[in-house]
């Protein structure tokens, strides 16, 4: 077909009226076939635009697909339940990729947060543990939980009660068994010994005077974690 286009610029550069029958004898083709391309026909599209049953579902496939957790199988599921016609999986995902229905996760990368050996030492405690006796009785206690940021070791102290004098005993525990006493403590919103001061509409964390003056006396002193900043906490890697 090439050729028979070229022969017609050709033709129509020169201002000669082209002969269909005998172009059509010349390359086998029907001279209808020629005729249409030389007005104008330039084939069929490589691209259909062929509409698809998910069409009709698109607004809600984009509300249902970037909503908090979602995934691509997971909301697939639920069209196929919601509606029978949905198709298979492999179709709608392409359809979901090739209309770039998922919006991309806004990751927020947090640089690793290291400490230097013996800098830090962070604490909390994990509440209301129970526990169940081969007899059926039940246990409730709490789990005093401090970690060296550094080596992530973990210390665990069994305690009854929450209190400051709780804590106190609970890390004078943890510094015989590690050997010393680090240059500062870490804590979150622990109660015993946060005091949470709201003035004006906005709430603030102060260490309690006590506590503050224990942390003195044993040689440190503490910090409590910032808002929203989960990579100074949750270290793991060994426990004890």
């Amino acid at each position: 077909m090439e050729k028979v286009i070229g022969d017609l610029r050709i033709m129509d550069t020169l201002g000669i009226k082209p002969n269909y029958s005998e172009l059509s004898r010349k390359y086998g083709l029907d001279r209808r076939t020629i005729k249409k391309y030389h007005l104008g026909y330039t084939g069929k599209p490589k691209n259909k635009n062929k509409k698809s049953v998910l069409d009709k579902y698109l607004d809600e496939i984009m509300l249902k697909i970037n909503l908090t957790g979602a995934t691509i199988k997971g909301t697939y599921k639920y069209f196929k339940n919601k509606y029978e016609e949905i198709g298979t999986y492999s179709n709608f995902k392409a359809y979901v990729r090739k209309n770039k229905l998922k919006e991309p996760k806004n990751k927020q990368v947090h640089p690793r947060y290291e400490t230097k050996v013996g800098q830090q030492l962070q604490f909390d405690w994990k509440e209301d543990v129970q526990l169940i006796s081969k007899h059926g009785e039940l246990f409730n206690f709490n789990i005093f939980s401090a970690t060296l940021s550094w080596s992530r070791l973990h210390v665990f102290v069994y305690s009854r009660n929450k209190t400051r004098a709780d804590v106190e005993r609970c890390l004078i525990h943890v510094f015989k068994y590690i050997g010393g006493v680090p240059e500062e403590l870490l804590t979150d919103n622990m109660k015993s010994v946060v005091d949470l001061i709201t003035k004006d509409g906005k709430t603030t964390k102060k260490i309690n005077a006590e506590f503050r003056q224990f942390v003195k006396d044993m040689g440190t002193t503490i910090k409590t974690c910032k808002t929203r900043s989960p990579e100074t906490k949750r270290k793991s890697r060994i426990s004890k």
